[in-house]
């Protein structure tokens, strides 16, 4: 999955996306075990079930992801994934909770920075859009104000004999 995040736990790497899925088939290549003989076993498949119907999930194939076609790593849901490390190594499950909430609240705040980023950017290119339609109308303006203050200045003097010093 590309925008993956990469944290070392006990000298092994530790595999997930900025949205805190959990690369199980990395995992458990580290830990020899099998991602697919878990996903099998009736356990899983009512945890699963379960846990689709309280995410409010349309079915369980929306709780693991395979990316990289059939051959693919498979990726689990947050929530998901703490229950297979569970099976695997209960520190580790421990540990990735934290470290999955710590990337999702980084991300939730990166997101929110990002967002205020682009809301000013928005404001500030309307703000110059006005004062370049403003510059535009000043520049049209310019020449014939200049020029009708200079005429008036120029009928100004006759009258008041401005340009004579006597």
């Amino acid at each position: 999955m590309k925008d993956s995040i990469q944290v070392e736990y006990q000298n092994k790497t530790i595999v997930f996306s900025v949205n805190g899925w959990l690369n199980a088939t990395h995992v458990a290549k580290l830990y020899s075990a099998s991602v697919n003989d878990w996903l099998e076993s009736k356990e899983t498949q009512q945890y699963l079930t379960d846990a689709a119907a309280a995410f409010g999930a349309e079915g369980v194939e929306d709780l693991i992801k395979i990316h990289g076609g059939q051959a693919g790593d498979l990726w689990l849901h947050p929530k998901v994934a703490i229950e297979f490390l569970g099976e695997l190594d209960r520190r580790l499950a421990r540990w990735c909770d934290l470290t999955i909430n710590r990337i999702l609240r980084e991300t939730s705040s990166m997101k929110d920075r990002f967002d205020a980023a682009c809301r000013t950017l928005d404001q500030s290119r309307r703000e110059a859009s006005e004062h370049g339609r403003g510059l535009l109308e000043w520049r049209n303006k310019k020449r014939r104000l200049e020029f009708h203050v200079a005429h008036l200045k120029d009928q100004l003097q006759l009258p008041l004999g401005l340009n004579n010093p006597n």
